[in-house]
């Protein structure tokens, strides 16, 4: 689904996490990783994202104190 002004980002965010649900019930794993790794690099805090992509614990590190 593509991103138009009049749709919020969080509902967008969350048709992707389903679309991942969908994917893995198909078993469909790179599809679904591919739609997980979309949602981190949007909202890595979103539902459990960062834990299905292996990351949970981590933080996203900023070079240079950037922001």
């Amino acid at each position: 689904m593509r991103r138009k002004k009049d749709r919020a980002d969080e509902f967008l965010r969350a048709v992707r996490y389903e679309r991942v649900l969908v994917y893995e019930e198909l078993g469909e794993r790179r599809l679904a990783r591919a739609e997980l790794e979309k949602l981190y690099a949007e909202a890595p805090d979103y539902q459990d994202v960062a834990e299905r992509l292996g990351l949970a614990g981590h933080t996203r590190k900023v070079k240079n104190g950037g922001y």
